[in-house]
């Protein structure tokens, strides 16, 4: 009995065992079957993350790539215009010493030209002073030579009347010693002709030594006045000799003069010149400067852009997982330097002036302001 209850129970016991071992892989089947629905609607999540995750990251590693590229242009960019800069900065101390130069040379100049001016007024009021004292000089040389003409033409005039009386004296000397030398033909007619000879020759020598006396006193005064004419001539001759000369003199301080001003005149030209030369660097400076101010304005525009852009990137969040590479970050660090070395730039930034334009004249006298000579 025993063994039948026993054999009873063991096969209660197989048949529950049975339904037991059923509702255990029913169990294990749903289980399955729940696991494989969970597993397809993680896995198709899983799937839509995933392929939401390679979207974002192709669209951050395109914009990495525009960002690189970028950098380089910024970069190629920034080192242009440091060459740039140097250039100009080149430029401008070879115009600074140029500058100086022609500064040193204008006021070498304008101190010769101060000191040349009282000195040219003072030998224009020379020279004209000179050419009046030439002129009344030329007269009196006029006069000096009128009277010396018309001295010559009393002297010649009385030269002829010496010839004259010379000749008529020579005249009756002549006849006289022919009477004197002459022997009687006979008494009477000798006494008749010695009578009438002898009244004869008595008028003609008295007509004789009256006309003697007179030569004579004539040939004394022409004497006097040939003495008295010759020391005229002479002195008219040296007043017109000192005349000459002094006209000579003021003829040579005339051309001193003359040339003293044309060496002024080439002074002033010169001034004049390099006055233009120095108007026209400070238009083309002022021209250039403007250029680079245009220029810095809109790079500095265009970087605000870009760091305005690059700024909005790095706040997106779904670039966030992949900017928290190291690499990436330094990358974005790199763009925000060389963005604000560029912005701090002295080319770039206004408020700091590298070179020290606005201290910087063409000229020490004039403070920059160019004046017309």
């Amino acid at each position: 009995e025993k063994w039948k209850q026993l054999k009873i129970d063991k096969d209660k016991l197989q048949n529950e065992l049975k339904e037991a071992c059923t509702k255990v892989q029913e169990l294990t089947d749903k289980l399955y079957q729940s696991e494989s629905l969970n597993n397809n609607l993680d896995l198709s999540k899983l799937n839509a993350d995933i392929t939401s995750d390679k979207v974002a990251a192709q669209r951050a590693i395109t914009q990495n790539h525009q960002l690189k590229k970028e950098i380089e242009d910024l970069q190629e960019v920034y080192v242009k215009m440091s060459k740039d800069k140097l250039e100009l900065v080149e430029k401008l101390d070879a115009e600074k010493f140029l500058n100086r130069e022609l500064t040193i040379k204008l006021a070498e100049i304008e101190d010769k030209s101060n000191d040349l001016m009282p000195k040219l007024m003072a030998k224009d009021s020379e020279m004209i002073r000179l050419q009046a004292q030439c002129s009344k000089f030329e007269k009196e040389l006029e006069d000096k030579k009128q009277q010396v003409n018309e001295l010559i033409q009393e002297i010649n005039l009385y030269k002829t009347e010496l010839v004259k009386a010379q000749e008529a004296n020579v005249i009756l000397n002549a006849k006289f010693t022919k009477l004197e030398k002459a022997e009687p033909a006979n008494d009477d007619e000798i006494v008749q002709n010695t009578q009438s000879e002898h009244n004869v020759m008595k008028c003609e020598h008295r007509f004789l030594a009256s006309d003697h006396g007179q030569n004579e006193l004539t040939m004394l005064s022409i004497e006097d006045a040939m003495l008295k004419l010759q020391e005229r001539f002479l002195n008219k001759m040296k007043e017109v000799a000192d005349l000459s000369d002094e006209k000579q003199k003021l003829e040579h301080i005339v051309m001193q003069l003359q040339n003293e001003t044309d060496t002024i005149c080439e002074y002033v030209a010169l001034y004049q010149q390099q006055r233009g030369i120095l108007r026209r660097r400070e238009e083309e400076r002022n021209a250039q400067i403007k250029f680079f101010e245009s220029e810095r304005e809109r790079m500095r525009t265009q970087l605000e852009g870009l760091a305005n852009i690059i700024t909005k990137l790095s706040e997106d969040n779904k670039l966030q997982t992949l900017l928290q590479e190291e690499s990436k970050r330094e990358d974005v660090f790199k763009i925000h330097r060389l963005i604000a070395n560029i912005k701090n730039n002295h080319f770039m930034n206004p408020n700091k002036q590298y070179i020290d334009l606005e201290a910087f004249h063409p000229c020490a006298w004039c403070s920059g302001k160019l004046i017309d000579v």
